[in-house]
């Protein structure tokens, strides 16, 4: 696959990126990359770029193979104001000491997760004990009450088998 310096191409000829990956029928985030040397020009779409720019020599645009490595030192808009050198030591430090940060805060936040989690499994427990506390409670209460209700038919029985009258009284 050749390496195309596209962007150059491009803004020599007036196109937007947005024009061309139209007229080249990829996508913009595609062709983007392609400008910034992340991805190669596909070989199968070498001759659209030749529709899209009649009599122009595309071998003018190539990054010769030795040159690339160096072509891609720099990654960014193409702008002084936001290249990268991703060679450059200081650039390096940098980042890592910017992924350091970013795992020490994930770390953080993990823990603090953790803690919370802990306490609520805690405090579930907790109350888990409680209602199984509630429904012995509970459940004692309603035996009880049957056990009240059978004493109070086998006295009822009792008292009609001798004779004896039975009114409930109403509260």
């Amino acid at each position: 696959m050749a390496r195309y310096r596209l962007l150059e191409l491009r803004k020599e000829h007036g196109k937007t990126q947005k024009q061309l990956a139209h007229d080249l029928g990829i996508t913009q985030g595609f062709l983007s990359s392609v400008e910034n040397g992340r991805n190669p020009f596909p070989d199968e779409r070498v001759e659209d770029l030749r529709k899209v720019f009649p009599g122009v020599d595309l071998t003018e645009y190539e990054v010769p193979e030795e040159e690339y490595p160096r072509y891609l030192e720099t990654v960014g808009s193409n702008n002084r104001f936001s290249e990268v050198r991703i060679n450059d030591p200081e650039t390096l430090r940098q980042m890592l000491e910017m992924l350091e940060r970013v795992n020490r805060d994930t770390e953080k936040e993990k823990n603090s997760d953790d803690e919370e989690i802990k306490r609520l499994r805690e405090e579930n427990a907790r109350l888990s004990r409680q209602l199984d506390e509630q429904r012995a409670k509970y459940d004692d209460c309603r035996d009880r009450e049957i056990e009240l209700r059978d004493e109070l038919w086998r006295l009822r029985e009792l008292l009609t088998s001798h004779g004896i009258a039975y009114t409930q009284e109403k509260k």
